[in-house]
Order: C-alpha cells, then structure tokens, then sequence
C-alpha cells in the first residue's frame, strides 16, 4: 500500500480530514485514492460518527497495513455538520482538506490544488469540477457548471463574481473537492452554521470565503462524486415540498450593507429565478404525494432572466409546464393515479 511515509519537508504540510458513518461500502476506495496522492506531504485523519457497520474496522485495516491515518472514534453520533465542526477543529498545517468518504479522487487533486494556491496567494479555498458515478461507481456525467467558467482552466472568483455565479445558477461548487487555506478555515470559517443555513451551511461557507480572498476554481475533474439512490440526501430531495435550504443563504447575503442596491437588485432577480425553478420540483412531488396547496409560482416575472443561458431557458419552460399543469382542474386526478402506481396509496 503507499502511503505518504516519504514526505517531503519543503512541501506545505496538508491536512485530510475525513467524516464518515456508516460507509463501509466505499470508505475502502476513498483511502486508497487518498494515501496514493503523488503530494507528498499530508497526514489524514478519520472521524467517525458512532458508525453501527463495520467502517471502523476497515479503516483499521489500512492502519495495520502501514497507511499514515490517525482515526478518531466517536460513540455517541453528532450529526453531520457536527462532525464537519470536528474537522475543522482538528485541521492542521499551511491547508486542509474535508473529503467525503464515498468519492474517490484522483491521483494528483492534492497536488493541483496546493499548486492553485501558492501561485494565488489571496485566495482563501480552492475547488474543482468532478464527475458524477452511481453508487456502483459507473461514471454518469460531468457535475453541472456555469457557462462562464466552461472556457477557463482555473480561475479566482472575487466576492461579487462568486456571489452573481451563485445567486444566478445555485451552488455549483462540490464541497468534497475543496482545499481550505487552513488560516481561513480556522479563523474566517470556524463552524459549518447549521443552526442558521440547515443543510445549505456549505454554501455559506464559499460566500464567506469569497468575501476574504475569492474562492478558486478548477475546471479540470479532479474527483468521481458519488450519487446514490439509497443516500438520505437524494431521498430527501425527491421527496421535498418546501423551500431548498439554499435559499435561507441567499436571503440572509442579500441583507448585506457591504453591496450597492444596484448589485442587490440583480441578484435579487437572480434568487427569484432559482426560486422559481425550485418551486417546479416541489409542487411536482407536491402533485405526487399529495400536499396541497401548490406553491405560488412568478412566472412571468421572471421570464427576461430566461435568455440568459440555456440553463435558464430550460428551467423557465419546465417551470411555465408546471404552472399550467398544476393549475389544470385534472391535476387532482393525476396526481391521485401515480401516489397509487408509486406508493400504493
């Protein structure tokens, strides 16, 4: 097995933290594209969160078989942001990484972010695009981009291209792939807030970041991201009536009194437009389990946005199909015959 045991002291230390539970299944794969980075400097630590399977016992394994991880145990489970707080606790060195533990990356991320940032010595986190795979590990497609970032190799975003990029497409970075400058981590970042942004505590991290130095980006796909049908996240997502938690981020930064009401305006439109895409999903699975009243959809408010990007087309005439369909005094009846194909209800 390699494993950093040759690791160079003038390379910046990186620290690799990784939270885990319940994930014997693809733990393996993630630490065997870990410790065979081609960066030789870097330590990595396990936490795990009151794991019930036997994830404990194969990170052990890689132990016993010389791989430089310190493992953490935990007996009573603090939930996932909880155990990302942990993390950040414990980071260590000039950057730190919070991988997941079930993607798999490439041989030389490590490498090509650290690169990224001593030569941007302002920016405060680096990310990359990544690939999409099943819970097989089949690759899917790519993970979705914005257009303006299709035609770079990398690139700094400053707080207000970062903050148009994501109040126009939602959040398109992939929290797995990103590589913190560990002085920002520490000091700007400090916790994920979940009490504040739920499941969206992410994306609040990448606006402060932007606001401290920008955030970087990579367009190369330095990571197979994983989706898998049995993940609480996907399910909760097919199933969701309400409002994405993103858009307890987008309201709270657009109380910002840093911003011009000129740049609040745009991006206010811009959050109107992602509402109105959300709001297509929602009353769909609201159509399909049952939950009345549909969601109010603006529409025709915000159809200028619509020839921005193809992106925006497309979401506008889902959402323009949406709002006839659950406008139509049929939809009731629709709806009742799929709840009975899906749930048998």
């Amino acid at each position: 097995m390699r494993s950093n045991i040759s690791a160079s002291p003038c390379q910046p230390l990186v620290c690799i933290c990784i939270p885990c539970f319940n994930n014997e299944s693809t733990i393996a794969r993630t630490l065997e594209s870990i410790v065979g980075q081609t960066y030789g400097n870097f330590i990595v630590k396990v936490f795990d969160n009151a794991s019930t399977d036997e994830t404990v016992s194969v990170v052990k394994d890689f132990i016993r078989r010389g791989a430089n991880i310190q493992l953490t145990e935990r007996a009573v489970n603090i939930g996932g942001e909880g155990n990302f707080n942990e993390c950040i606790k414990a980071a260590e060195g000039d950057y730190t990484a919070i991988f997941h533990a079930d993607d798999v990356y490439d041989l030389d991320i490590v490498a090509t972010e650290v690169s990224f940032l001593q030569k941007n010595l302002s920016c405060s986190a680096v990310s990359a695009h990544a690939r999409l795979i099943d819970g097989d590990g089949v690759e899917l497609d790519k993970k979705f981009l914005p257009a303006e970032l299709r035609l770079t190799t990398h690139k700094v975003l400053p707080r207000e291209e970062f903050w148009k990029l994501v109040y126009k497409y939602g959040n398109f970075i992939t929290c797995p792939s990103v590589l913190f400058r560990t002085t920002s981590l520490k000091e700007e970042v400090k916790n994920f807030r979940s009490e504040l942004f739920a499941s969206s505590s992410d994306l609040d991290v990448w606006m402060r970041l932007a606001s401290r130095g920008g955030m970087g980006f990579i367009r190369r796909e330095l990571l197979s991201y994983r989706i898998s049908t049995a993940s609480f996240s996907y399910n909760r997502v097919s199933r969701r009536v309400a409002d994405a938690d993103m858009f307890l981020v987008l309201n709270y930064y657009l109380d910002d009194s840093s911003i011009s009401p000129e740049f609040r305006s745009k991006l206010a439109d811009y959050r109107d437009f992602l509402l109105l895409r959300d709001r297509a999903s929602t009353n769909i699975n609201r159509l399909i389990l049952g939950v009345s009243p549909y969601q109010s959809m603006s529409v025709w408010r915000s159809a200028p946005i619509a020839l921005s990007s193809s992106f925006h087309l497309k979401a506008f005439l889902l959402s323009l199909a949406v709002k006839l369909l659950v406008s139509t005094p049929a939809t009731r009846f629709l709806g009742a015959t799929i709840r009975r194909w899906r749930y048998g209800r």
